[in-house]
C-alpha cells in the first residue's frame, strides 16, 4: 500500500511560530492582571477560595481543593469545560480544564474533527490540509508538577485558570477566540498529594 504524501503550506509553522510570542503575553498578562467582571462576583479569587494567596510560604492547596475550585470557576463561566483525563496509579481523578473563547467551547467537537484530520496526512489532499490549518485554532498543553516537590505550577494553575476566565481585557480575549487552552494542574496528582499530605 503506497502512502501519500500532504504537505502543509509553507508559511504553516512560520505563522504558529510568530503567534506562540503572542499567546505567551497574553497568558503572562491574564496571570498578572484580573480584571473586574461579572465572573469575579460569582467565582471567588483563589485567594477567597483557598484562604491564603497561592505562593505563600509553607501553604498548599491539596488536590481535592484545586480540583473543586477547578469546577467552581467552569461552573460560572461559559470559557471552560472540565474533562477527566484518567485515574492516577493510586486511583485519584487526573482533570483537565479547557478554556477557550464560548464559540470555542460549543465547538470543542468540531475543532477535536478538524485536528484528526491534520493528525493524519494519508486522508487529506494538500489543498484539504492547507484550508484546515489556515482556519484551525492552536491547540496549548499546559502541564503543572510533573514531579512530586514540583509544586508551583500546580499551585499557580488556579491563578491561570480565574485569570483567563475572568479577564476582560482585549489581548486576553482574542487569544481565548484563537487559542484552545488545556490547562492541567498537576500531571502527577499521586506526587502532589504525598508532598502536601
Amino acid at each position: 500500500m503506497r502512502v501519500r504524501e500532504t504537505r502543509l503550506p509553507a508559511g504553516h509553522f512560520r505563522r504558529a511560530r510568530a503567534v506562540l510570542p503572542f499567546v505567551l503575553a497574553a497568558v503572562v498578562v491574564a496571570t498578572l492582571r484580573t480584571l473586574a467582571s461579572p465572573l469575579a462576583a460569582q467565582a471567588p479569587a483563589p485567594e477567597a477560595h483557598f484562604g491564603f494567596r497561592m505562593g505563600t510560604d509553607r501553604r498548599l492547596a491539596p488536590s481535592e481543593s484545586i480540583d473543586k475550585y477547578f469546577e467552581l470557576v467552569a461552573a460560572h463561566t461559559d470559557r471552560v469545560k472540565i474533562v477527566d483525563i484518567g485515574s492516577t496509579t493510586e486511583g485519584h481523578r487526573t482533570m483537565a480544564a479547557i478554556v477557550s473563547s464560548p464559540d470555542n467551547i460549543r465547538n470543542l467537537d468540531k475543532i477535536r474533527a478538524a485536528n484528526q484530520r491534520l493528525a493524519d496526512p494519508r486522508t487529506l489532499t494538500p489543498d484539504e490540509a492547507g484550508r484546515l490549518a489556515a482556519t484551525h485554532k492552536v491547540v496549548l498543553a499546559i502541564g503543572g508538577s510533573v514531579h512530586a516537590s514540583e509544586v508551583g505550577a500546580t499551585q499557580a494553575a488556579n491563578e491561570l485558570l480565574y485569570s483567563l476566565a475572568s479577564s476582560t481585557d482585549p489581548p486576553v480575549l482574542n487569544v481565548l477566540q484563537n487559542v484552545i487552552i488545556i490547562l492541567i494542574p498537576s500531571l502527577n496528582p499521586d506526587g502532589h498529594r504525598l508532598v502536601v499530605d
